[in-house]
């Protein structure tokens, strides 16, 4: 077993990112739309008034802080083709973003030299719903070798009341993850609206059972991560 925390041992912990990506969490995003959180809330997910990028201090830990061997990450990506019909919708009403390999769809300073250098390649997914045609659920039965129930899984990303929201229920109750098992970052996740990121938070502590690590008082945010950090198995 890899580590034992609460009385239980685990073989490991899973971090899926969620949409990190230019156009969403950039001061300036490449591509325009609809989908950019604003600047107030990018610097408020990321950090960045003092000068420090949290965001990208803790994606490089996740990848080279002791512990580290124990924990797989998972990058999921928005990477959209505006010749396929089946995304004409959605480009439609946001505009253009993330589209296949261009500026906007690139990872976030930090992820985006890092995303390349684990044992998972990045999933992209072309629809709200992360876990409809892509490999993400066998990805995570190849880590986990089914057993779900052995493992803990952490969540970071954007939007939190979609994306974030939507891997969580899909993981208690596609998947299974026990309760207590799953947990997000709220200083690590970011919504155009704070009301609504704070009501999702509380939807995803209340009803379906995942550990919320956040705090409103960003001078903490560092104990917090630290201490999503550690539940993940991070010597942070």
């Amino acid at each position: 077993m890899a580590y034992t925390d609460d009385g239980r041992q685990f073989e490991g912990a899973i971090l899926l990112t969620q949409c990190l990506q230019r156009d969403f969490v950039d001061l300036e995003p490449p591509s325009p739309n609809r989908l950019h959180l604003g600047q107030r809330m990018v610097r408020r997910l990321r950090g960045l008034d003092n000068g420090a990028d949290r965001l990208g201090q803790f994606l490089r830990s996740a990848y080279t802080a002791p512990g580290h061997d124990n924990l797989s990450v998972i990058n999921i990506r928005d990477w959209h083709d505006q010749a396929d019909p089946a995304q004409a919708d959605e480009l439609a009403f946001f505009g253009a973003h993330c589209l296949a390999d261009t500026p906007g769809a690139e990872f976030v300073s930090g992820l985006k030299e890092l995303s390349g250098t684990g044992d998972v390649q990045p999933i992209d997914s072309i629809y709200i719903n992360d876990f409809v045609e892509t490999n993400l659920v066998q990805v995570i039965n190849s880590i986990t070798g089914g057993h779900v129930e052995r493992w803990r899984f952490g969540v970071i990303g954007v939007y939190t009341s979609i994306k974030v929201e939507l891997d969580v229920i899909l993981m208690r109750t596609q998947l299974h993850v026990p309760a207590g098992q799953v947990a997000v970052c709220g200083n690590l996740c970011g919504d155009a609206y704070l009301d609504r990121h704070n009501a999702a938070l509380d939807k995803m502590g209340s009803i379906y059972g995942a550990r919320i690590f956040n705090t409103g008082d960003l001078a903490r945010s560092p104990q917090e991560i630290g201490a999503f950090g550690k539940w993940l198995g991070l010597q942070m």
